[in-house]
């Protein structure tokens, strides 16, 4: 016991002269030993590869702790690209990913140095070095009208699009937008053929070449604009309701502009119908009488709500818009437009079909008489149709009163209503109109909703 007890009283007298002798090296003044530095060799350095490159280093210091590195570029003199890092630039990173300028699809060889810096600020005076030959691809850049962006962006840099002539005002969109949008500003005033720029530039500094699409921009029309998005896929009910529209728009207003959705591609892109709404004083959107749901009024949702809150004014003429499925949530049903919920085959509650309930039968509709609207009367059988209960704060432009659905009804089921948004107004009917010149009146009470949405 009294050996071991030794044994331990040795052990502490030399952990202690141990220390001791530290602080008597420094305490001697002895000079600090720089740390080395080491960058990790790749294939790079001795065939040529892609421009974007992971280049991982480490340091060692004998005395003392690594505190972090430093990097700098000599770039290849042949390559008059965007500049590199020629300066020293400090990371405490042990590896950075590098996207090395080079133009043209030939070899450059740029070289990079590395050198560690220890806890008392102390450099390596030899930095490695690593020399890299790398190639570049030059970028495809083109137009497309595709809602899907392509799966190669990610090395894009930067867009350069402009209008006709005037690349000095041109745009520089980010690569990973891939969407740039010209405002009424931009073109000036002027109408008739505009032909847009574009190139690409990638992380590597390297261009594509400029494509251009030449199209005719149309003067608007009047003060409003009515959005078709009736395909034909419709068949003959394309044809008829649009030539209904367009004659019930040539009847009560002195000019209107019309957008063609199907003509257009769809326009997927919602800054294209903000900046288009705000040129009109009334948008009217209709897909009626088709059941289907629409596949482009999903993308114009938030440019309606901005355009109704600003002060435009908003008609919607759907059958399948609201409730599952359609293009606006319940949130924006009741707060926008003023609905409360839908009566439909459907019971809410469970989902269950209600065989007493059909919102399509051909009907007497009653119209506000306060806002000096008549009635209309449903030819034919229109499917899919909903009826609202609308809530506090709209108003009913047409409704059906109780006991003409079923002799349950008990309250009365909308099919137009009006409401307050913003400092702007909205309305959306839930019947087709092309169905409800049962009396011939549709032409009338029709020119009556255009001008209460235009007061």
């Amino acid at each position: 016991m009294r050996r071991s007890l030794r044994a331990l009283g040795i052990a502490g007298v030399l952990v202690v002269g141990m220390a001791g002798g530290c602080a008597q090296r420094e305490g001697l003044g002895l000079p600090n030993t720089p740390p080395e530095t080491f960058i990790a060799v790749a294939d790079s350095v001795r065939n040529p590869t892609a421009y974007i490159q992971e280049i991982r280093w480490w340091g060692d210091d004998i005395d003392g702790e690594v505190a972090g590195y430093e990097y700098r570029w000599f770039q290849d003199p042949a390559e008059p690209g965007c500049p590199m890092d020629t300066a020293w630039v400090f990371t405490e990173e042990t590896g950075h990913e590098f996207h090395i300028p080079v133009t043209g699809g030939v070899v450059r060889t740029h070289r990079v140095e590395v050198r560690a810096v220890d806890d008392r600020g102390l450099a390596d005076p030899t930095p490695s070095s690593l020399a890299i030959p790398v190639t570049n691809t030059p970028p495809e850049v083109r137009l497309s009208d595709a809602a899907s962006l392509p799966d190669t962006t990610f090395t894009i840099d930067v867009f350069k699009v402009w209008l006709d002539g005037n690349e000095e005002n041109a745009l520089f969109v980010p690569g990973g937008d891939s969407t740039a949008a010209f405002g009424l500003e931009d073109f000036q005033g002027r109408y008739g053929e505009r032909t847009l720029y574009l190139f690409a530039v990638d992380t590597g500094c390297d261009s594509s070449g400029v494509v251009s699409h030449t199209w005719y921009v149309k003067e608007p029309t009047g003060n409003v604009l009515i959005v078709d998005d009736l395909w034909s896929s419709a068949g003959a009910v394309d044809h008829t309701t649009n030539m209904m529209y367009m004659s019930l728009m040539s009847a009560c207003t002195g000019g209107f502009s019309k957008l063609d959705l199907e003509k257009y591609g769809g326009v997927t892109y919602a800054h294209n119908y903000r900046d288009l709404f705000e040129i009109f004083d009334l948008v009217i959107w209709y897909d009626d009488p088709v059941n289907s749901v629409s596949s482009t009024l999903p993308f114009a949702r938030e440019a309606v709500r901005d355009y109704a809150g600003g002060g435009g004014r908003f008609m919607l003429v759907s059958l399948t818009a609201l409730g599952p499925q359609g293009a606006f949530s319940d949130e924006t049903m009741f707060e926008v437009f003023g609905v409360d919920s839908l009566y439909w085959r459907i019971n809410p509650v469970d989902g269950s079909l209600n065989p007493n309930f059909d919102c399509k039968k051909k009907w007497r509709i009653t119209g506000n008489e306060s806002l000096g609207l008549d009635s209309l009367k449903v030819v034919g059988t229109v499917t899919a149709t909903k009826c609202m209960a609308k809530s506090e704060t709209s108003v009913s432009l047409y409704h059906i009163p109780p006991g003409t659905v079923d002799t349950i009804q008990k309250v009365d089921y909308h099919l137009a209503v009006m409401n307050a948004w913003g400092s702007g107004r909205v309305a959306v009917f839930t019947m087709g109109l092309s169905k409800c010149n049962g009396y011939g009146t549709l032409e009338n009470e029709f020119c009556k909703i255009v001008q209460i949405m235009l007061e």
